[in-house]
């Protein structure tokens, strides 16, 4: 599974949380409006249910911080793999044409740099 599948799951994690949030909010209003109505029965029945979709949006929100933390992991296991890469592609640069890394390190910096306006005044 690749970092853009992860942060796809991410996303539906996040909604599906955020979905149940906004259902079991709309339930616990309509709990408070009709509990003086109806029975205790009614009333435990409801408290009860209300109670085992909260706990399960948390075991939810819990998975999708796993899911973040599993991103974060992978996402710093490829930048360290890079760090690698360019490390060791400096010292075959420098091997072959030494100063060269830092010549194209300062032409890169300056590539990047945004170009300032020409002052006509």
């Amino acid at each position: 599974m690749d970092l853009r599948d992860r942060f796809t799951e991410m996303r539906e994690m996040d909604l599906q949380v955020q979905n149940a949030m906004d259902q079991l909010e709309q339930r616990v209003s309509e709990f408070f409006m009709n509990a003086k109505k109806n029975k205790p029965e009614w009333r435990e029945e409801q408290m009860a249910s209300i109670k085992k979709d909260y706990y399960k949006a948390l075991e939810d929100a819990d998975e999708k911080v796993q899911l973040a933390n599993q991103i974060y992991d992978l996402v710093d296991r490829h930048l360290r793999k890079l760090d690698q890469e360019l490390a060791k592609f400096k010292m075959e640069l420098e091997a072959d044409n030494a100063g060269i890394t830092e010549i194209l390190e300062r032409r890169s910096l300056e590539l990047d740099a945004p170009s300032q306006p020409v002052n006509n005044h």
